[in-house]
């Protein structure tokens, strides 16, 4: 047998068996919080110390950001979309323990009153056929290494449950505007800032909908009434569902029509792209998990 081979034979032999889907991530975490195993994670990066602006009395890092696969039961994400509609601090314990390779001892952080700075969830497509996977971004105001562990029973059962996720099965209505479900959205981007010490404001990014072209005169209406120097605020209600049809996410927030461009007439019978943009303020976001 050439060495060259045996050489990767033996490597695949160590390496812990991964869904093909997750290759391209770096090693999976498992996130903890309050003491259960919430998922699998991937590709966490940050949580380094700050080199400046440390404020008095406390530790500052660098805002630790994942992937994670929605699950309908899920500690962590129940959480943390609840930190963010309510515009408070994660205050749970939350540990992320590294799988490394074969029997290797992996690195473990714990960290607890984290605000949640950001959730980027992937563009809705309903001819989606790659797995998809919710970015979150923490501002962890206690983090520490907890050192080396090896990957428990629990934490290797939990990976190999880990499965793919896609965006295929959704509803996306502007409430009062459209009768119809966009067709389909950019990517959604929910942001959480600090404005004091203790209070936070949140908001939904701008958002391309792809709309029908026969909607088209309900949006531009919605549109002038915001051109005409007060801005028109209406519902926009996002629902995510799992691949059962059952619910998942919902996205809930006041928006306002900011851009009407591009118009398709070759796909979907005829399209327009619609950007919208969400009310900025104390629980201006509602998101949850189903």
């Amino acid at each position: 047998m050439p060495v060259g081979l045996s050489l990767l034979t033996l490597f695949a032999l160590a390496a812990p068996t991964s869904p093909p889907v997750f290759k391209t991530f770096s090693y999976p975490h498992v996130l903890e919080t309050s003491g259960k195993i919430s998922s699998i994670v991937y590709d966490v990066t940050g949580g380094q110390p700050a080199t400046n602006g440390i404020p008095t009395g406390k530790r500052q890092h660098r805002p630790i950001g994942f992937y994670w696969i929605p699950e309908v039961q899920d500690e962590f994400a129940t959480a943390a979309f609840a930190s963010v509609s309510n515009c408070m601090p994660l205050r749970a314990l939350n540990k992320l323990h590294r799988l490394s390779r074969g029997r290797e001892a992996g690195g473990q952080i714990a960290f607890t009153s984290g605000l949640v700075t950001e959730i980027t969830m992937p563009a809705l497509d309903a001819g989606a056929k790659e797995p998809a996977y919710v970015k979150f971004s923490i501002e962890a105001e206690d983090l520490n290494f907890q050192g080396f562990f090896p990957p428990s029973p629990a934490e290797t059962a939990a990976y190999s449950k880990a499965k793919a996720w896609m965006v295929n099965n959704y509803e996306v209505h502007a409430i009062g505007v459209s009768k119809k479900s966009a067709i389909s959205t950019s990517e959604i981007k929910i942001q959480q800032t600090r404005v004091q010490s203790d209070a936070s404001e949140t908001q939904l990014c701008p958002l391309t909908l792809e709309i029908p072209l026969d909607e088209v005169a309900a949006y531009m209406e919605w549109f002038r009434s915001s051109e005409s120097g007060k801005p028109a605020y209406k519902p926009l209600d996002i629902q995510i569902r799992d691949e059962n049809g059952g619910p998942l996410i919902r996205i809930q927030s006041e928006v306002m029509v900011t851009s009407i461009g591009y118009v398709d007439l070759f796909t979907n019978g005829g399209t327009v792209q619609v950007i919208v943009e969400g009310k900025k303020g104390l629980n201006a976001v509602n998101v949850k998990l189903a």
